[in-house]
């Protein structure tokens, strides 16, 4: 009876796992974007398996800086407590991969209406201090706009 249990318990990365990982993480933690790592396949999120659960247990991940005790939002990113359970249970067994399939993510956060780049490149030496820089980098814009979001992406 506690061995049926124990198997329903077990989790697995591809079925259970990357379910949650494409609707609150790849966003982030995919190739190419601002994560440290991708965590869209079993082999590059099983070594972090430990540090996941960590975040998720602390609700550090996925980041969420809105005081939601007034309300809830729609677009609220945090993790369910059965999803933080799923991520918990698989951190606890992470062997078990499942079939393996290609993650599946589509941009369901805003497109930007405009880009900006900088004017010219700053470049960070190095070694030594920087000190602070500001830097302005021209809209071009004739009225005032609304900025519903914003996004910088460094390069090298």
């Amino acid at each position: 009876m506690h061995r049926a249990r124990a198997a329903l318990l077990l989790t697995a990365f591809y079925p259970d796992v990357l379910p949650v990982l494409e609707k609150h993480c790849l966003r982030c933690h995919r190739d190419g974007e601002s994560a440290p790592m991708a965590l869209d396949t079993y082999e590059k999120a099983r070594p972090y398996a430990r540090a996941i659960r960590h975040a998720v247990l602390r609700r550090s991940m996925p980041p969420w800086f809105a005081d939601s005790k007034p309300r809830e939002f729609a677009n609220d990113p945090r993790l369910s407590d059965a999803e933080i359970d799923i991520i918990k249970r698989w951190s606890d067994n992470p062997k078990s991969q499942g079939t393996p399939r290609a993650a599946v993510f589509t941009e369901a956060h805003l497109k930007p209406d405009i880009t900006f780049a900088m004017p010219a490149p700053f470049h960070v030496p190095a070694q030594g201090t920087v000190d602070y820089q500001h830097f302005i980098v021209p809209t071009n814009f004739t009225t005032d706009r609304w900025i519903q979001a914003i996004e910088v992406r460094p390069s090298a």
